[in-house]
């Protein structure tokens, strides 16, 4: 019998390279699981992150409704009017020259509600007894008011709005005697009763002895602040 050694030798090889490839197929495989893997963990954890955006961009909408909610329910009550029962009257600042004397009113907002003030205030004075003093309230401007605008001043609970009401002394009215109060009421604009505070003034008008007319005080409308002269 004659050998082929081309054929044996090719034998030998494929046997060689049959050998390779059973020792290697685990160890492809297992690479192969390992990148499928990999491709799953990396599909879920972009899966993850778009809902997380998705949740964060619902969350900042539920906000901006919140927010949007919260203004319009402000707005809504924004448009009722100060009542009398709701506000606080203090004395803020005060000063006198060439016979007028200014004065600055506050009102405080000591309930729990948003309202508005808007215009100018009532200013009413009364003697030791309770009685009426006649007053003649004009709406400034004058010596020691500024001419200002109306505005609405929105008070939202604790917050301030202020009037500057002036008057003349007794600067050059002779002896001429005008009564002084010992209580004021201050009615705030649009409100249907004062708010009465211990407070002692004595206002001339007219610009002569002749002309004299007492109880004279001009004011000027609310601005939004308290405790300093108008803006």
């Amino acid at each position: 019998m004659v050998r082929k050694p081309g054929l044996i030798a090719v034998a030998v090889m494929a046997a060689t390279l049959a050998g390779c490839t059973s020792s290697t197929a685990p160890a492809l495989t297992k690479a192969t699981d390992a990148a499928k893997a990999a491709v799953a963990a990396a599909v879920k954890a972009e899966t993850a992150a778009k809902a997380a955006q998705a949740a964060a961009v619902r969350a900042e909408s539920a906000a901006k409704a919140a927010q949007a909610a919260a203004q319009a329910a402000t707005a809504m009550s924004s448009d009722e009017s100060c009542e009398a029962s709701q506000l606080a009257v203090e004395l803020g600042l005060s000063g006198a020259a060439m016979g007028h004397i200014g004065q600055v009113v506050s009102f405080k907002n000591i309930s729990t509600r948003t309202c508005t003030l808007e215009g100018f205030p009532g200013v009413n004075m009364f003697d030791v007894a309770g009685r009426p003093i006649p007053t003649e309230v004009t709406d400034g401007p004058s010596y020691t008011v500024p001419s200002l605008p109306e505005t609405v001043v929105v008070l939202i609970p604790g917050s301030e709005a202020s009037f500057d009401i002036g008057y003349s002394d007794a600067t050059g009215y002779g002896t001429a005697v005008c009564p002084t109060s010992v209580q004021v009421g201050i009615t705030p604009p649009d409100a249907s009763r004062p708010i009465t505070v211990p407070w002692r003034i004595q206002p001339y008008g007219g610009s002569t002895i002749a002309k004299l007319q007492c109880g004279q005080i001009a004011v000027s409308p609310v601005y939004a602040g308290s405790g300093a002269s108008a803006p």
